[in-house]
C-alpha cells in the first residue's frame, strides 16, 4: 500500500485521529487530507503533473 493510499484510508476511517502533533498543534487525518487534496489541486492548476519536478 502507498503511504498516500495509508493517509486516505485512516482519514476515511477516523478522520479525527492526529495524524501530526507538533509544538502542541494537532492536525488531525481528515485535515490532512483535505489540505493534500487541496495542495495537488493548486499544483495542477499550476501546470505540475506526473514527471514534473517540485522542490519542498
Amino acid at each position: 500500500m502507498r503511504f498516500l493510499d495509508r493517509i486516505a484510508a485512516r482519514g476515511a476511517a477516523d478522520p479525527h485521529a492526529v495524524a501530526i502533533l507538533d509544538a502542541g498543534q494537532a492536525v488531525p487525518y481528515g485535515e490532512l487530507w483535505a489540505q493534500s487534496g487541496r495542495t495537488a489541486a493548486r499544483l495542477a492548476d499550476a501546470g505540475v503533473g506526473p514527471g514534473s519536478r517540485v522542490a519542498l
